[in-house]
């Protein structure tokens, strides 16, 4: 793979640049078309999740890449920025995936070449309103990374605070202003709150704020209404109360719930808000980068 092209963030690239950096990934069979199979990523997030195609025609692809990158960095560049630099970690069966209207980066991730999980983001842009509350038209607006799934054998590796706090400088640098996910996955739950994402639904944090405090009253926790009402982003929910330890149940497949039953047979205490999260149902995040 050619690795000379520009840097990120040098002199923008000729039209001619990004289109030969196409033909060497097509030619390398690190280039497709696709269209994402989502019910195969939201049941378990294993699996082939996209239905492969012929890469697009060549104005398609350049439109795009346009409008998502403005011709700062190649294709073939993009794909070293994305799976290089990651110390004892690395990238294998690397492929650049072209939708409808995104670029799809989709990867397993290997630790001292073991195969430890999968990662897909999808690099798209948000459609802004022209007038409000009409549908159409409408204008390009923010770019978005989201994770469309990712999944780890081991926790605690390390692998996606690290990758994505380069990730996060990485796509800053390109003109990216948000990465989003839906929090599903077990730990995900917790983590990702954690690191710095909060809730796009305003109105879903409110009624987190209130299964919250609903599960105060039910374990006669000494916690005061004002200080849940309190609480403004998840990251305030996961440190929440970290004095009071409350206890959880874990099933074969790492899934929480605060109530004890035979699919739940492992008992954890753990802070009050990081069980709480553990224990909710997933949620729309993002962070701004």
């Amino acid at each position: 793979m050619d690795t000379t092209q520009a840097e990120v963030g040098d002199t923008l690239l000729s039209e001619r640049d990004i289109s030969e950096g196409f033909d060497r990934l097509i030619a390398a069979n690190l280039l497709f078309g696709a269209e994402l199979n989502p019910a195969i990523i939201k049941k378990s997030g294993k699996g082939t999740p996209f239905l492969f195609r012929k890469p697009p025609s060549r104005h398609s692809m350049l439109t795009l890449w346009r409008d998502l990158f403005s011709y700062r960095i190649s294709p073939e560049a993009l794909l070293v920025e994305l799976a290089g630099g990651l110390h004892w970690f690395n990238h294998s069966n690397v492929l650049l995936l072209f939708g409808k209207d995104r670029v799809i980066y989709d990867c397993q991730i290997l630790r001292a070449n073991v195969a430890i999980g999968h990662l897909t983001l999808a690099l798209y842009r948000e459609r802004d309103r022209v007038v409000p509350f009409l549908p159409f038209p409408t204008r390009p607006g923010r770019r978005v990374v989201y994770i469309e799934g990712i999944t780890l054998s081991a926790q605690s590796t390390g692998y996606a605070s690290f990758l994505f706090r380069r990730y996060e400088r990485l796509f800053h640098e390109l003109g990216f202003h948000l990465v989003r996910l839906n929090a599903a996955l077990s730990v995900g739950k917790y983590y990702w709150a954690k690191e710095g994402f909060d809730c796009s639904d305003r109105g879903q944090f409110q009624k987190m704020q209130d299964r919250l405090w609903a599960l105060v009253r039910k374990l006669s926790l000494p916690v005061a209404e004002e200080e849940v009402r309190r609480l403004l982003h998840m990251s305030d929910v996961a440190a929440f109360r970290r004095d009071l330890k409350v206890p959880v149940w874990r099933d074969a497949e790492g899934y929480y719930t605060l109530e004890h039953d035979t699919a739940h047979p492992e008992e954890f205490l753990f802070p009050l808000g990081k069980a709480f999260l553990l224990c909710a149902n997933p949620w729309d995040a993002h962070k701004v980068i």
